[in-house]
């Protein structure tokens, strides 16, 4: 094996090159993959606090409809409670005032019942005396 200077020169450029190409070509795509993997972790990382910031959000957002439906509905619950003691309470009120009117027009039915009852007693006693009279007479 001989060592000329072809071989030399074939060997410093050969370093010449790799060193060129390092410089030229494989430093600044090495930097280039860096800088984007750094750009993808951030916004990977970004991605990810969005997701959780959301998640607080949609969560918090599910608990405060949770509560609007129950507060509607013990709403509408002790609404429709007061409805019905209220309508509880006319139809007692109403039953009171007809029972009264029931009474009142019974009383007033037994007084007339009364008054024709003597009014007929008086009248039988009248034509019976005018009978009598008429028969005795």
């Amino acid at each position: 094996m001989e060592f000329n200077a072809t071989f030399l020169v074939s060997t410093i450029s050969f370093i010449l090159f790799v060193f060129l190409m390092n410089k030229i070509f494989y430093e600044p795509l090495t930097n280039m993959i860096c800088y984007r993997e750094k750009l993808v972790n951030e916004t990977l990382n970004e991605a990810d606090g969005l997701k959780r910031e959301t998640d607080a959000i949609l969560l918090d957002k599910e608990n405060k409809l949770n509560k609007a439906r129950q507060d509607s509905k013990s709403l509408i619950a002790k609404s429709i409670d007061e409805a019905s003691k209220v309508s509880k309470e006319a139809t007692s009120k109403a039953k009171e005032n007809s029972i009264r009117k029931i009474n009142s027009q019974k009383e007033d039915l037994a007084v007339q019942d009364q008054e024709m009852r003597q009014q007929l007693n008086d009248s039988i006693n009248e034509i019976s005396a005018k009978i009598i009279g008429k028969i005795l007479g």
